[in-house]
């Protein structure tokens, strides 16, 4: 909706956009998750969460926002293809660290 009220031109490759914006935000979801159950059983627990995942969160961020860059800017995607793969990784690594811990988590 952003893109069409601002006249984003995504470089002819609005799909391949759009699945790294959703591999970037499924990351940063399963891993914001996670953490927030593991701080809310503390007494300080809105204060703790955003010191405990900032550092986590920066590298999702910063390879999510470089390749949605590069798109955008018309380059091929081999030159992307980088990103993609560290991004996806980091992605795999939190979904499976919920799905393994989660049950622990919620438990204490």
């Amino acid at each position: 909706v952003f893109g069409l009220f601002f006249n984003l031109d995504f470089g002819g490759r609005p799909m391949l956009i759009a699945s790294v914006v959703a591999l970037g935000a499924l990351g940063f979801v399963a891993l914001a998750t996670l953490f927030a159950a593991l701080s809310s059983a503390t007494a300080m627990g809105e204060t703790l969460l955003p010191v405990l995942v900032f550092p986590l969160l920066l590298p999702m961020i910063f390879f999510g926002a470089s390749a949605t860059n590069r798109l955008m800017a018309g380059r091929p995607f081999l030159e992307v293809a980088g990103n993609v793969r560290i991004l996806g990784a980091f992605t795999l690594i939190a979904l499976l660290a919920g799905a393994v811990l989660f049950r622990y988590v919620v438990e204490e």
